[in-house]
């Protein structure tokens, strides 16, 4: 359940970043910062949200990073930018954005096979036919390409990266 508040949270805060001048108007704050500052611990007690951590980006960098709430909420510890969450399923809307502004270059074509685009990884042997596998396909989520549940990494452990 905490997942799920948690997702449905960062897709608010992502919505108010698209419309952030017209929310900052009707609202009447000077400026995004303000609007965050005063907004968010008010969003995160109605949502029921126990921490959240803000980097506002200005002209590709990074302002400011503001923090929220608890990183555990049940030992007491503060949120900080030290603290580290799983991105989990918010990392779908910006592979999507990304896959789009690739389209929108003409660097990528949603209709041609994923692994025409690959060149240090590839698929494994299967009897399932890859050239399917279309980024289109992956973002409708349909192209028949599964993963077990993610359950993340200990901190102390290395990450593994698909290139082995």
């Amino acid at each position: 359940m905490m997942k799920f508040i948690l997702i449905a949270f960062m897709l608010l805060i992502s919505g108010m970043v698209f419309f952030k001048d017209l929310i900052i108007r009707k609202k009447g704050y000077n400026n995004f910062e303000n609007f965050v500052e005063q907004e968010i611990p008010e969003l995160m007690k109605t949502r029921g949200v126990m921490g959240a951590s803000i980097a506002i980006i200005k002209n590709g960098e990074i302002s400011q990073i503001r923090t929220y709430g608890y990183a555990d909420k049940e030992n007491h510890i503060n949120n900080s930018s030290e603290k580290r969450f799983r991105i989990a399923s918010l990392s779908k809307p910006l592979t999507a954005w990304g896959i789009m502004k690739l389209v929108q270059d003409g660097k990528l074509d949603l209709h041609k096979p994923v692994e025409d685009y690959l060149i240090r990884w590839k698929f494994p042997e299967s009897d399932y036919d890859t050239k399917a596998v279309t980024a289109e396909r992956l973002l409708t989520h349909n192209a028949g390409v599964s993963v077990p549940s993610y359950g993340g990494y200990p901190a102390n452990k290395k990450r593994t990266t698909i290139i082995g």
